[in-house]
């Protein structure tokens, strides 16, 4: 079976606690949403640190996420803006 790599269906399975999904998720993701934290706390090392703590808070959150009400991308950005912002 090909492995799934569109965000909106990693995240489907990381909200069953898919551990390997997440990994997919992740590895997809960083890159893309690490300058999101960097541009608001302007600090590679606090912005790695509080990229971190987002993912905790999408993997806790998955299933909140609506794959039709928004792209998963802008909902994960925006769990990472508010990260960074409530710093």
């Amino acid at each position: 079976m090909p492995e799934v790599t569109e965000p909106g269906k990693l995240l489907r399975k990381v909200a069953l606690a898919d551990q390997q999904a997440f990994r997919n998720f992740y590895d997809a993701t960083a890159a893309h949403l690490f300058p999101v934290a960097l541009r608001i706390l302007r600090e590679q090392g606090r912005a790695a640190d509080f990229l971190q703590d987002a993912f905790v808070k999408i993997w806790l959150k998955a299933g909140e996420c609506q794959v039709g009400w928004g792209a998963p991308m802008a909902w994960a950005a925006a769990i990472v803006r508010y990260q960074a912002i409530d710093e």
